[in-house]
């Protein structure tokens, strides 16, 4: 290596480390200066009822805050309890399923990276009394449903669910029910009260169409209005006609036959190597307008019916167009091929 360019080497070593030890012994500028109070800090009167406040802010200027802090308490005097810490580009907060016959208090406050935090703001006050009756109810669905119980019985029943509510003060669903579609929402035709968005109807009969609605109720008891009517039927079980009763079939592409139910929509048909597991081959049949509905197996199947072997298979019914939910099964046909 040439002599001055090691020269130049050895100065520039010597320049970095003096310029580290000068870093090291310099005092570090510590931030102890807390941002600017958020501005304008105020109720949204329009947006302030039925249990919920909503407020709004300006935000602080410095580029270092970190979070807004929102305060709340429940008389002038009390002390601020923290209720909620906000991301540092937010300006508005919405504090819902409040009373509604109290006076709340808020307050906000910046931060910043180093921890400082300002001031409180102005005191800002709120009284979130009841104004609106909730929004009816939407996304109703039922499914009914007529089923065997291993070992023994059988179970009726109709399940009803619905999508939540957005209002904040809802408290309870009240749930309607009638063998007339053009039924009113009223007590007489309450069948349950509910604060969850389900219910399991189980007094119920096959082959009895049940229609329903729902209102919502809030704290004060205002009651939404009814929701849309929507029904459903349990449907009887689906009586096999053939093969049945362990029958020797004369074909492995043998031909399924059972009685037509009015009220249904389509049909599903299981065939399995057991009662239990073993499904080889499920399709859907449509509605029918003949006294018996009937598919053969096809002789194209995936999986062929073997020679001397026993086969059981079900018939399920569907009452919901698009295939929703199996309503009912028949009892279990058994079969032998060839």
């Amino acid at each position: 290596m040439k002599p001055a360019i090691k020269l130049m080497r050895i100065i520039l070593i010597l320049f970095l480390v003096i310029s580290c030890e000068n870093d090291v012994n310099q005092p570090k500028v510590v931030d102890t200066t807390p941002p600017s109070i958020p501005g304008n800090f105020s109720v949204v009167i329009n947006e302030t009822s039925d249990g919920v406040v909503t407020l709004e802010w300006t935000l602080s200027p410095e580029s270092d805050v970190l979070a807004y802090v929102i305060s709340r308490k429940l008389s002038s005097s009390a002390d601020w309890t923290v209720i909620d810490s906000l991301g540092s580009g937010i300006r508005q907060y919405k504090d819902e399923y409040l009373e509604y016959d109290l006076t709340y208090y808020y307050a906000i406050q910046a931060t910043d990276r180093a921890g400082n935090i300002s001031a409180y703001s102005s005191t800002v006050e709120a009284y979130p009394r009841n104004e609106n009756s909730p929004s009816k109810p939407y996304g109703l669905k039922v499914n009914a449903h007529h089923q065997l119980i291993l070992g023994g019985g059988e179970q009726v029943d109709v399940q009803i669910s619905w999508s939540p509510n957005t209002d904040s003060d809802i408290d309870r669903y009240a749930i309607y029910r009638s063998t007339n579609q053009s039924f009113a929402a009223v007590d007489s035709n309450k069948i349950f009260t509910t604060e969850v968005t389900s219910y399991s109807d189980n007094d119920v009969e096959a082959g009895t169409r049940y229609y329903y609605r729902i209102r919502a109720i809030d704290r004060a008891d205002w009651e939404s209005d009814p929701s849309v009517t929507v029904s459903d039927i349990p449907l009887e079980m689906p009586v096999l006609i053939s093969p049945i009763d362990n029958e020797q079939v004369t074909t492995s592409i043998p031909a399924f036959i059972w009685q037509k139910l009015d009220e249904a929509t389509a049909y599903q048909i299981s065939v399995r190597t057991s009662q239990l597991t073993g499904e080889i081959w499920t399709a859907n049949i449509e509605q029918s307008n003949t006294e018996n509905i009937s598919i053969t197996y096809p002789a194209n199947a995936t999986t062929p019916l073997l020679s001397g072997q026993t086969y059981y298979w079900m018939i399920g019914t569907f009452s919901i167009p698009e295939y929703q939910e199996v309503n009912s099964y028949s009892a279990m046909g058994v079969f032998r091929t060839p």
